[in-house]
């Protein structure tokens, strides 16, 4: 579900000015910034092997019940083939992480 709030220009003044709204805003793109590195590192430098296993384990410790061959492929940059053969090698060697 989504949330849409609409702010006029002296509520958004009295948030810029709030200390703790500021703070908040700053610790969710601190913790953004680090999803962004994790995934870099994870998908970006490693091997197509780690990068299948990075993302089937960032789905499984986030909640993320299915993602498709082809959805696995376009984050990780490989072929749709490829990540199937993958897969089934991350399947046969963790294969927790395929619940």
């Amino acid at each position: 579900m989504t949330t849409l709030a609409f702010f006029d220009k002296g509520e958004i003044d009295a948030l810029l000015d709030d200390p703790g709204f500021l703070r908040a805003s700053y610790d969710n793109l601190q913790d953004l910034n680090a999803h962004i590195v994790a995934y870099l590192i994870g998908v970006g430098s490693s091997s197509a092997y780690d990068a299948v296993r990075f993302v089937l384990k960032h789905c499984a410790h986030n909640g993320i019940d299915h993602l498709t061959h082809e959805q696995i492929a376009r984050l990780t940059g490989l072929s749709r083939t490829t990540v199937t053969s993958l897969v089934r090698e991350v399947a046969l060697a963790e294969p927790e992480l395929l619940r």
